[in-house]
């Protein structure tokens, strides 16, 4: 558990989730275009040389976080914050 992202790294990992590059101009304009995947959240990971992928993206399926948008939706970094070392 100790590999898991600090506060500033999810902050990153999920300003580049919500970019409109990758999940569309966001549920307030009613466009989120998401494949149902992590796809984004590990090529995030993968590109920041994170050490445990898998403990990370566990911990963020623990808190609701089964593809990009959900890990928008469900964990944001106030929820990563406080929850990340909590067991679910």
């Amino acid at each position: 558990m100790n590999n898991l992202l600090s506060g500033k790294q999810f902050i990153k990992l999920y300003n580049y989730l919500a970019s409109e590059e990758r999940l569309g101009p966001g549920p307030d304009l009613g466009n989120v275009v998401c494949d149902h995947t992590l796809r984004y959240t590990v090529a995030w990971m993968k590109k920041h040389h994170i050490q445990d992928i898998q403990a990370n993206i566990e911990k963020i399926k623990d808190l609701g976080g089964y593809c990009d948008c959900e890990v928008l939706f469900n964990v944001d970094p106030g929820t990563w914050k406080t929850r990340r070392y909590h067991r679910t």
